[in-house]
């Protein structure tokens, strides 16, 4: 029986798909080696408490689902009171904790999103690598060998404990779509309004190759210029509407410092770090792992194979891929930032004006920029193996993806022990603070500073009881001095907030103590000086049959007492 057209289509459309899924699939097996399946629990919290970042992101989102809607829809204020900015400054990827917020009446307590996020990213990542190698010509087999390689990049993993920024599957979708043979500005849309409610630098990455697609566009279609502007006019709109809607554009300036600290290093991609057992650990910088770039151990030897054989990848045309080689190449220098270091050792320092530094300290992480050149190194170095040696080419990559992830094994390990597994269990909270929460709303720490006093546990006790915090970590350093100045009033003039309960270092807690007056509260909890105004009068349980003291007698007392 002889196959019909029809027939033939559905068979290779359904090929397609199943190979679609394996690529997926890569993803999940993958995920299995560097994270515990475990955090997929939605009530499993304990492994985003023992980091900071992860920690950050996770209580911010549980801050924020109990806090009332308002515009922007981001804002945060239960997160840091007078400190606070919104959701998009302790990276708990808006794109989601907005729509789980909404859901927040019938989702169980606690609750997080975030180890789904990573499974979700880790199959994106498959999927996407697959897409772009065949949209590159990649046969079948091919392709899936370049998805493999890249949910295996060693720069993948090495994000693990930054969640938000483990969605490098955005690079490989802006590729896919900036290689498409026809102009569509609908997907660039959706992706950079989505990549948007997920992290500015993942954003900035992704409108770069956006740009250099509506220059090809020019080039090759002859589209006009009014035409483009328009395109990028109208993209950008939306994906500014949807940042201001989460609430980028308030809070904290977004300038910071560490631009120049926070790099690459011109050895990077081949400093294998904790992630190679074969290739050695180059010395660099304090500030390169943000600029960690290795390119794995099979990429690299894949590329000294086809180093000579490169010219197979006149398949696709200069005028094709020269403004994308622009701005990735732009994005890998802007990485180096203007402090050039070689195996940690600064070689060159390029002075910036005032406007500059300020300009380029708003994405002082500026190492993150090498993602783009690794992925794109990835795919080809792979392409022109399969090109150049048709028969061979793509089980010899196949074979380097297997030495990769042999050589990965132990990093990956001390990996899934250190970074997003399951931990011991965090400090405890005192039951205490169950019958302070009946009567106070927020949880202050003086001294007000960032990160704030004792923020994590503080976050914690405010996540747990329903209170606000103003001790508490963000990507961007608040304002502090108002904050300051009504502190240091406190503790000069007795002016607590009544409705607070003070976490105090030694210095604000012997200050405080002049202040106190009869039935407040002065103890320590988990180890930490507390002060409430009238908390004996609330709560007179907590202190009955504590000693009542005097301010020249209370001395270090530890236990509950009234003043």
């Amino acid at each position: 029986m002889t196959a019909t057209p029809s027939t033939t289509i559905a068979s290779s459309l359904r090929d397609e798909w199943l190979a679609l899924a394996c690529a997926g699939l890569f993803g999940v097996v993958y995920w299995t080696f560097w994270v515990d399946p475990a955090i997929l629990d939605p009530t499993n919290v304990d492994w985003l408490l023992d980091n900071t970042d992860r920690g950050v992101n996770y209580l911010g989102w549980a801050l924020f689902r109990d806090t009332p809607w308002a515009w922007p829809l981001g804002l945060n204020p239960r997160y840091g009171l007078e400190l606070s900015s919104s959701i998009v400054y302790s990276d708990s990827i808006p794109l989601l904790a907005l729509p789980f917020k909404a859901l927040g009446g019938v989702l169980p307590r606690p609750f997080q999103y975030l180890g789904l996020w990573t499974l979700v990213c880790a199959v994106l990542q498959g999927v996407f690598g697959y897409l772009l190698a065949r949209r590159l010509g990649a046969g079948t087999e091919a392709a899936l060998v370049a998805s493999a390689f890249c949910v295996a990049a060693p720069v993948l993993v090495a994000r693990s404990s930054h969640l938000a920024l483990t969605a490098h599957w955005t690079l490989l979708a802006a590729f896919y779509l900036y290689f498409g043979r026809a102009t569509r500005l609908l997907p660039w849309i959706v992706l950079l309004a989505v990549v948007a409610a997920i992290h500015p630098y993942l954003f900035i990455m992704v409108l770069a190759v956006f740009c250099a697609d509506l220059l090809k566009r020019h080039r090759l279609e002859v589209t006009g210029i009014p035409r483009l502007l328009g395109n990028g006019i109208v993209a950008v709109a939306i994906s500014a509407a949807i940042m201001w809607s989460i609430g980028m554009f308030v809070g904290a300036s977004p300038e910071a410092d560490g631009f120049g600290y926070f790099k690459h290093d011109l050895l990077g991609l081949v400093d294998a770090g904790r992630f190679s057992r074969l290739f050695v650990d180059i010395p660099n910088g304090a500030g390169a792992y943000e600029g960690y770039g290795f390119l794995g151990t099979g990429i690299i030897l894949l590329a000294l194979a086809t180093l000579p054989a490169m010219g197979q990848l006149k398949r696709i045309s200069v005028s094709e891929i020269w403004p994308l080689a622009l701005v990735v190449i732009v994005m890998f220098v802007f990485s180096l930032s203007n402090a050039i270091d070689i195996a940690g050792t600064t070689v060159l320092t390029l002075p910036l004006p005032d406007a500059l530094a300020r300009l380029a300290g708003i994405l002082r992480s500026s190492g993150r920029f090498v993602w783009p050149a690794v992925y794109l190194a990835t795919i080809f170095v792979v392409l022109a193996m399969t090109w150049r040696y048709r028969r061979y080419g793509t089980a010899i990559a196949a074979a380097c993806l297997a030495l990769q992830v042999f050589d990965m094994a132990p990093g990956i390990a001390a990996t899934r022990e250190r970074a997003t597994m399951i931990a011991a269990a965090p400090q405890p909270i005192s039951p205490l603070w169950a019958e302070l929460a009946q009567h106070y709303q927020r949880v202050r720490a003086i001294p007000v500073q960032h990160p704030g006093l004792s923020w994590h546990y503080a976050s914690r006790v405010a996540a747990r009881y329903g209170m606000a915090t103003d001790s508490v970590y963000l990507a961007r350093v608040p304002p502090l001095a108002e904050a300051q100045q009504r502190a240091e009033e406190a503790l000069s003039t007795g002016a607590f907030d009544p409705g607070a309960v003070y976490i105090l270092d030694d210095a604000a807690r012997t200050a405080a103590a002049a202040q106190a007056r009869p039935g407040d509260l002065m103890t320590v909890i988990d180890g930490r000086h507390i002060f409430a105004r009238e908390g004996c009068v609330s709560l007179p349980d907590l202190c009955e049959g504590s000693p009542v003291l005097t301010l020249d007698n209370m001395g270090g007392a530890t236990a509950p007492h009234r003043l």
